[in-house]
């Protein structure tokens, strides 16, 4: 067997978002977490995170994650922005990391 390193893609972004956000304490959303990778790593800094996904296949993967990692403070929805209906002022953060690549062109 080859020596490898585990690299936990949710902690190095988080790694490198926390040089520029400071999420102690903050409300944020999490745009397309897909299965919550980021949001789970946010969650132990932030005071809340919502964390939207259109997959439920994602969106439930997240979800047991979430038990078996005992963590409180994630709240998974499957939906998109479109069709959330959130006050403007909601959110501190708003993390769209992983996104990009599915926005139509419209």
């Amino acid at each position: 067997m080859k020596n490898y390193i585990k690299v936990d893609e949710g902690n190095l972004a988080i790694q490198n978002m926390r040089k520029y956000v400071d999420f102690e304490g903050k409300y944020v959303l999490d745009i397309g977490c897909g299965d919550g990778r980021i949001s789970f790593q946010v969650a132990r800094y932030a005071e809340s995170i919502i964390a939207i996904d259109p997959e439920i296949e994602e969106i439930n993967f997240a979800r047991d994650d979430m038990e078996s990692r005992n963590i409180s403070n994630i709240k998974f929805k499957v939906g998109t922005l479109d069709e959330m209906n959130f006050h403007e002022d909601t959110f501190d953060v708003v993390l769209f990391s992983l996104s990009l690549c599915c926005i139509r062109n419209t």
